[in-house]
């Protein structure tokens, strides 16, 4: 079990929301158990909730082992602003069957694929994309297959480290071959 996994901190939510741009979208993964809060929270935020996204895993997670282990993910999906928020590309279905990644030393590692659809979806090439939680770094690393910038937060700096690497070695593998994309040399992105 994480630590205060039962109760999501939903004091994030209100600054997150207010970081969106008009038009924008919020994307957060969740449980079912405790995806209410969530939803609770991003509506008191001035959010509006759209379908969400149910990521299908290849196999069960970590929990309870009296219980049937859980293959399904919930993605809450919220526009934000009064601009309304467009999807880019084709329209798919919200059920996405993408494998799991490997633990990576991270408890709830997300695919970047998973993060890849979501931003594409939502974003064009050269936006802002923020990830408050960075974990192992998928949201960067998609970023960085698609064109988009990344902001990132993360208070462990076991997890922080690892981001680095993972997100360094993507940005080896892109290269300069992203249309338009031109990344910022890596000691130039950190802030602190």
């Amino acid at each position: 079990m994480l630590a205060n996994d039962e109760k999501p901190h939903t004091e994030y939510v209100a600054p997150i929301v207010r970081c969106v741009k008009d038009g924008g979208a919020v994307y957060l993964c969740t449980r079912f158990d405790v995806a209410q809060p969530w939803v609770e929270a991003l509506i008191g935020a001035g959010a509006r909730m759209k379908n969400p996204i149910y990521w299908i895993k290849d196999t069960v997670g970590l929990g309870d082992l009296s219980d049937r282990g859980n293959a399904v993910e919930i993605v809450l999906v919220a526009h934000v602003g009064a601009k309304r928020h467009l999807l880019r590309g084709k329209r798919t279905g919200n059920a996405w069957n993408i494998s799991r990644p490997e633990p990576l030393l991270h408890p709830t590692p997300k695919p970047s694929e998973l993060i890849r659809r979501c931003i594409l979806s939502s974003t064009d090439p050269g936006d802002l994309v923020l990830d408050p939680f960075v974990g192992s770094g998928s949201t960067a690393i998609a970023c960085a297959q698609t064109g988009r910038r990344c902001i990132c937060c993360e208070i462990s700096s076991v997890y922080f480290d690892l981001a680095c690497e993972r997100i360094e070695a993507a940005y080896r593998d892109v290269g300069n071959r992203l249309p338009g994309f031109e990344p910022v040399a890596l000691e130039q992105q950190q802030l602190f």
